[in-house]
């Protein structure tokens, strides 16, 4: 029989870092998935944020979770608007040449805000 430690380490979890680089992944994947990957992010974006917030939070996780909560929502609304805009689009003919561009720049959007947030926090530093 093997024998256990008296105090074994208790099992730790992911660096603040980490859990804001795991989202940062998953939201890089959400164009090439589908949304699911952002919903899980988001999910652990709004448990963070609430440990971020008690007394001993950290102020790098925090300005993270909100750097990326604010484009999951912001992102619904535009892509509804978008998905509305390129129904109307199609239907008047005229206007498929718009569709392409219109989403192109929602991802160009999206891209830069994950972009912006990886460097930051490979830098050690908050977003502005």
């Amino acid at each position: 029989m093997s024998q256990l430690p008296e105090h074994p380490r208790p099992i730790t979890g992911l660096s603040d870092t980490g859990v804001i680089w795991l989202c940062y992944i998953l939201y890089a994947l959400t164009p090439f998935l589908g949304g699911v990957p952002a919903v899980v992010a988001v999910i652990i974006n709004y448990i963070k944020r609430a440990d971020a917030r008690s007394g001993n939070g950290n102020a790098l996780l925090r300005n993270h979770m909100e750097w990326q909560i604010s484009p999951f929502w912001t992102g619904v609304i535009l892509i509804a608007a978008a998905a509305l805009a390129s129904i109307l689009l199609f239907l008047s003919g005229f206007g498929v040449v718009l569709i392409f561009p219109l989403w192109m720049a929602l991802l160009v959007w999206y891209a830069y805000r994950i972009i912006k947030g990886m460097l930051a926090i490979n830098d050690g530093r908050t977003v502005a």
